[in-house]
C-alpha cells in the first residue's frame, strides 16, 4: 500500500477503490477507469498531478479530508513531494495486476522525461548564474559606509538611509 509521511511526521496510507476513483473523476477530473482502455490518459493524469494544488486536491478525497486546505498545514516541499510519489503509486495499485507492469513502466517513462526535463532547468538556471552581471548588483556607488545602509534616490537628491 502506498504511504507518505506528512511534515509533522504522521504516516499517511493511501488505497484507492473504484469508490475513491469515482469520487476522483467528479471532485478532480481524474478519471482512472477510462485509464484502463486508453494508457494515454493515465499520462493525461500524470501531467495534471504536476500541479501541487491538484496533488492535495486529490490527496483530500483520498484521505477524507472536509477541503483540500485542511490538508496544506501537514505539506512542505519535501513531504508534498513524497505525498504525490505515493499517490502515483497508489493510483498503479488502483489497476488489476495484469496491467501494473505496463502502467509501471510507463510511470517510468514519464519520470524520467521529468527528470531530464528538470535538469535542462537547473543546467540552464546555473548557465544564467554564472554570466549574470554581477557588478550591477554590488555597484559600489550602491555601497555607503559600512556597507549596510542603501542609497535611495528622491526626485534627484540622494538620501542614505
Amino acid at each position: 500500500m502506498a504511504q507518505f509521511i506528512d511534515r509533522t511526521g504522521k504516516t499517511h496510507q493511501l488505497a484507492i477503490t473504484y469508490g475513491t476513483a469515482t469520487a476522483l473523476k467528479q471532485s478532480c477530473d481524474l478519471d482512472l477507469p477510462a485509464c484502463l482502455l486508453d494508457p494515454e490518459k493515465l499520462v493525461a493524469i500524470l501531467t495534471q498531478l504536476r500541479d501541487p494544488i491538484q496533488v492535495i486536491a486529490s490527496l483530500a478525497v483520498i484521505l477524507k479530508a472536509e477541503s483540500p486546505e485542511q490538508l496544506h498545514e501537514i505539506f512542505d516541499g519535501d513531504s508534498l513531494a513524497a505525498a504525490g510519489e505515493a499517490l502515483v503509486e497508489a493510483i498503479i495499485d488502483f489497476f488489476p495486476a495484469a496491467q501494473r507492469t505496463i502502467l509501471q513502466r510507463l510511470v517510468k517513462s514519464v519520470k524520467k522525461y521529468q527528470e531530464t526535463t528538470v535538469q535542462r532547468a537547473v543546467s540552464m538556471s546555473e548557465k544564467a548564474i554564472d554570466q549574470m552581471d554581477w557588478s550591477m548588483v554590488l555597484a559600489p556607488s550602491a555601497i555607503h559606509g559600512n556597507g549596510l545602509s542603501e542609497s535611495v534616490v528622491l526626485s534627484g537628491t540622494t538620501a542614505v538611509t
